[in-house]
């Protein structure tokens, strides 16, 4: 394509219009789209969690179904008890692995951003020492991948239990349980999380356990990523201050680069809007229709 069929605008667009009313030079268009694209880069480290909490909910939303499933009969946990625990540790597998990857990339990615002396590197290790240090279900966690890599499933095989309740009604109770003795037995934990094993009950509840990590988990991701979003101050200047020049438009801002005549071709390029407002301070409302 001749670069005299190649034009840049700033603008918006919404499910009718494309305002493409502000064309900008091609020096302003790169330095602008070299702005969006760190934001960019920031919001793809930021999505990595995402892959942990849809994990965490699948596994929580399948032993909730099988639960409620047993309650309705007691029989589900001998008829379908193969299929359930196949099931829920298949998805504990990938809860444990895509936890380890968050931990993994997100150490990574810090040190080749910002270096290993960097605050928000130190920052990110000692949130995760903490984590690590005071909370049982996270260091066990965090070594149980190790186990469901060498020696076998991590999670034990379902058991209901039937009793009477006070008005003599049958009742049936459902849980997946982590194997305490086989835990223990299987694999050379740390010492620290053999003396912690060795504290639990024969058979505890994996879900408690699922829940609490997660609970942390998420407030490392918050804390780390607020740190960090604190180095984009002035690229969020720079991109707010786009936005401001559509304002009066009807749509999305973006930035558009043109190619073509008669018919023409638009690459678009969003603004991360709710970014751009969180690092700036500034409330933006977009008018879309």
């Amino acid at each position: 394509m001749a670069t005299s069929h190649v034009k840049y605008f700033l603008g918006t667009i919404n499910s009718t219009t494309i305002n493409d009313q502000i064309e900008i030079s091609k020096q302003n268009y790169d330095f602008s789209y070299k702005v969006l694209n760190d934001f960019i880069d920031l919001i793809n480290d930021e999505k990595l969690f995402r892959v942990v909490e849809l994990n965490y909910e699948e596994l929580q939303s399948k032993i909730s179904y099988y639960t409620s499933k047993a309650k309705e009969n007691q029989n589900t946990g001998l008829t379908d008890s193969d299929t359930i625990f196949i099931d829920v540790n298949r998805l504990l597998l990938n809860l444990l692995s895509t936890i380890r990857t968050f931990l993994d990339h997100k150490e990574t990615t810090l040190k080749r951003k910002f270096g290993k002396e960097s605050d928000e590197f130190l920052y990110f290790e000692k949130e995760t020492n903490i984590a690590f240090d005071e909370n049982f279900e996270y260091r066990f966690i965090y070594k149980l991948r190790n186990y469901a890599q060498h020696c076998g499933l991590p999670a034990g095989p379902p058991e209901t239990k039937s009793y009477m309740n006070a008005k003599s009604e049958v009742q049936n109770d459902f849980n997946i349980y982590f194997d305490r003795n086989k835990l223990l037995s299987d694999f050379d934990w740390s010492i620290q999380v053999k003396k912690d094993l060795a504290k639990q009950p024969e058979k505890f509840n994996v879900l408690p356990i699922i829940d609490k990590v997660h609970e942390l988990l998420n407030s490392i991701n918050i804390k780390i990523n607020d740190r960090v979003l604190e180095n984009y101050k002035a690229e969020g200047e720079t991109l707010l201050n786009l936005i401001k020049r559509t304002v009066g438009f009807v749509g999305m801002p973006c930035l558009m680069k043109r190619e073509g005549i008669g018919t023409m071709t638009y690459h678009i390029n969003w603004f991360p809007l709710e970014h751009i407002s969180k690092v700036t301070g500034t409330q933006i409302n977009i008018k879309y229709i």
